[in-house]
């Protein structure tokens, strides 16, 4: 019996490795989730030691993204001599953000790479062989699809402004807005107030690294400080245009929006490239991490 650590701070984080946790279960592994402080080194960094060295030590810690708080964690295990599987290893962001240098980071201090596609390996072959390590990254896709639950309950139905009468609709623009940490974002908050114009709007906080949306609630008609992933999803699957600087442009949004729905803001997202997302992402880590497992002597063998 193999023990994991699954390690979450953000939302996005949880969203992306609970698929891989229900596969890991049940499959000769026992896991453990460890939350995190969103947005604090600090505080994530001493969660995680203390975890390390008042329980029992884990075969492996999974580490997904890019998040302070998850570079935290990551390095807390690597200090601790505790494997580490980074899971978003190679994707590069853009300098609007601390993202890349912190998911590099993680790589560097990580035991098994897993990449969304062949691209991300080659960045993590880069990163890693510059500074003499050998690489162990896998193509393994995204997980961004696998296990998705819609819940169409925070989907509005509205009077539009410019309907008179008993006229109601669906129709609304989905905003989700997250704090650059690098740059000014004024030119963002401008480009948005004047995209959503007179449309019923529907704003959801972004990842707290900032407090940018606040400066969009008196524009638009409903606020979610936080959702569920359900709910956010069930948002975007019913929208009529969603405007961000995030990332969902990139993964969910696709599959549910056409090309001309989406539209981007800023810099945050500008050197991201595009990639195909398909589900089965989970299956193929978990059976990466057993394999790993199998053929190296860890603690629970």
């Amino acid at each position: 019996m193999y023990l994991i650590l699954v390690t979450q701070g953000c939302r996005s984080d949880k969203g992306l490795s609970d698929p891989i946790i229900s596969r890991l279960l049940g499959k000769r592994c026992a896991v453990r989730v460890l939350d995190l402080i969103p947005a604090d080194y600090e505080k994530s960094y001493l969660v995680m030691d203390d975890y390390l060295k008042m329980h029992e030590k884990p075969d492996l810690v999974l580490i997904t993204g890019d998040r302070v708080e998850q570079c935290a964690a990551a390095t807390s295990a690597f200090l601790n001599n505790v494997k580490i599987a980074h899971y978003g290893a190679g994707i590069t962001n853009t300098i609007a953000t601390y993202d890349d240098i912190l998911r590099h980071t993680i790589t560097l201090m990580s035991d098994i790479q897993l990449c969304e596609n062949v691209a991300a390996q080659w960045v993590v072959w880069d990163v890693m062989k510059a500074v003499g390590l050998t690489p162990n990254s896998y193509n393994t896709g995204t997980t961004h699809l696998d296990d998705i639950i819609i819940d169409e309950s925070k989907v509005p139905t509205v009077k539009p402004h410019w309907i008179d009468g008993d006229g109601y609709t669906r129709r609304y623009d989905l905003i989700l807005y997250n704090t650059p940490t690098k740059c000014d974002y004024s030119a963002d908050i401008a480009a948005i107030r004047e995209l959503i114009g007179d449309s019923y709007s529907v704003l959801v906080g972004g990842n707290p690294d900032g407090n940018a949306e606040t400066e969009l609630c008196e524009w638009v008609d409903e606020w979610h400080e936080n959702l569920p992933r359900p709910q956010f999803l069930g948002l975007l699957k019913n929208c009529t245009r969603l405007i961000t600087n995030s990332s969902v442009a990139y993964y969910e949004a696709p599959h549910f929006l056409q090309p001309d729905q989406i539209i981007l803001i800023g810099e945050r997202n500008k050197n991201r490239a595009k990639v195909e997302v398909a589900p089965g992402g989970s299956d193929k880590i978990v059976e990466v991490i057993l394999d790993y497992a199998e053929t190296h002597t860890l603690l629970h063998s």
